[in-house]
């Protein structure tokens, strides 16, 4: 449907120009926007002459302006309502226009659009809401009202459409560059000893130790959200994918050297590092032997290798889609230019094997009645032994009552690591036995490959006495 703007003619004929702008001046408030009045003066020689008035709106406080052209041919202007109107033949919307026996006679506008002819109040009809009234001019008593000459494609797009553009950002691609955890072994003979507790002085046998080659991966450089598409030409086909991916290019890793060191100091050795080099496979630490010590000994191997870096191409730009399915050159996405990426963080790992050592107490019949009765080997093979416990009741055999150690009748010998004391000896009841053994000196006791200085306590029978025995304690 069109919208036809019907120009006005004035009939009077004023005496001079000056005369015309005077009456425009004076009068342009009676005229509609966009309306467009021919005026006629006569000039110095008495000739008729025109002028032509273009009456506006002012979109923001509403008041009524007009603009003079010299003439309809010089006539160029836009409405309220965003029709835009010239007299250039040819155009969409232009001025008709012939001569009749009084001058010039124009007879209409044609612009593809519809519009409003009368203001329109808003008050109380269904479609009234806050929301309509936010986007609507107000009068000077403060209602809201839709003006005349509104286009009403343009009045509809307001009230029913809200357009939405999405921002996308680049997000940059990563690189992480990993380095697996050396290979190694820990065993006693063929076992492996992996938290184990064996007996201080065992030795441990450690495998040699190998690395491998670092891995990377990568994650792509985005652009993204484009929540409703994308198009590479702002008239272009338009895609419906929200995320641009560009995958890593050129992946490797810098000149670094893989780096192992050892260490394992809770055993009797001493830490050491094998050589660097830039091969993963000519970094390797030879096997070694560890003898274990009391309490918790580990051996840990750390390695560490070099830092991953790659190419990710140019991330051009790219039309973004409206929640309407538009596109327009003023809503584009972000450019990010080729870029090299390097890892921040040098890559590494460690393995740990931790071992117990603890020391044994001993506890038999013997014949023995003194210290020097006693070996090393002889000390070992009395009838009880266990693992030795600090401040705290050792079980001799195990946790029923009828279950404890019987003498046979000799002397009852006990050995214990020098370091500790022997505290109590009970029967299965409590009663502590500790009064009747004696310290009688010191023996050297093999314990895996180094001697420990025991104490030895003596409980000398001569006359066949049995003991039932429950529990040790040391301190």
């Amino acid at each position: 449907m069109s919208q036809k703007l019907q120009l006005k003619r004035n009939y009077n004929i004023y005496n001079t120009k000056n005369d015309a702008l005077e009456y425009i001046k004076q009068n342009y408030n009676i005229f509609d926007d966009g309306e467009i009045v021919l005026f006629r003066y006569k000039d110095d020689n008495n000739s008729l002459k025109t002028i032509v008035s273009v009456i506006g709106v002012d979109n923001t406080n509403n008041n009524k302006s007009y603009t003079i052209f010299e003439s309809l041919d010089e006539v160029k202007f836009e409405t309220s309502s965003g029709v835009k109107i010239s007299n250039k033949e040819g155009e969409k919307n232009f001025l008709v226009n012939d001569k009749d026996g009084y001058g010039l006679k124009v007879t209409s506008v044609d612009a593809d659009c519809t519009v409003t002819t009368d203001r329109i109040l808003v008050a109380g009809g269904p479609l009234d809401s806050a929301a309509l009234r936010e986007i609507l001019p107000t009068d000077e008593s403060g209602n809201a009202y839709i003006k005349s000459s509104t286009d009403i494609q343009s009045l509809l797009l307001s009230l029913f459409t809200k357009v939405e553009w999405p921002s996308p950002t680049v997000t940059e691609g990563k690189i992480n560059t990993t380095i697996s955890e050396p290979t190694f072994t820990l065993k006693k003979g063929s076992e492996d000893a992996t938290n184990k507790t064996y007996e201080v002085g065992t030795v441990l046998t450690m495998s040699n130790v190998t690395l491998t080659k670092v891995s990377n991966s990568t994650t792509a450089r985005t652009c993204g959200e484009f929540t409703y598409g994308y198009a590479s030409e702002v008239n272009g086909a338009i895609t419906k994918t929200k995320k641009i991916e560009i995958a890593a290019t050129n992946v490797t890793v810098n000149s670094d050297k893989y780096i192992m060191s050892r260490d394992f100091t809770t055993f009797t050795n001493t830490d050491d590092s094998a050589t660097q080099s830039t091969v993963p496979s000519a970094v390797t630490l030879a096997s070694a032997d560890c003898v274990l010590r009391e309490g918790e000994c580990k051996v840990k191997v750390t390695v560490k290798g070099p830092k991953g870096e790659c190419t990710f191409a140019a991330m051009p730009s790219y039309y973004v889609t409206s929640n309407i399915g538009t596109l327009d050159s003023g809503h584009t996405s972000p450019t990010k230019a080729e870029a090299t990426v390097k890892e921040d963080t040098t890559p590494s790992n460690s393995k740990e094997i931790k071992v117990n050592g603890r020391y044994k107490y001993f506890m038999g019949n013997s014949t023995a009645q003194k210290v020097s009765d006693l070996t090393s080997d002889l000390i070992r093979e009395l009838g009880v032994t266990g693992w030795t416990t600090v401040n705290g009741t050792t079980t001799i055999k195990g946790t029923a009552d009828a279950d404890v150690w019987t003498s046979n009748g000799n002397s009852i010998v006990i050995a214990c690591p020098s370091k500790y004391a022997l505290e109590t000896v009970t029967d299965s009841i409590g009663n502590n036995y500790k009064p009747l053994f004696s310290q009688i000196g010191t023996v050297n006791v093999a314990t895996g490959s180094i001697n420990t200085t025991y104490n030895v306590y003596i409980y000398p029978i001569t006359s066949g006495t049995v003991m039932k025995l429950k529990g040790i304690t040391l301190k």
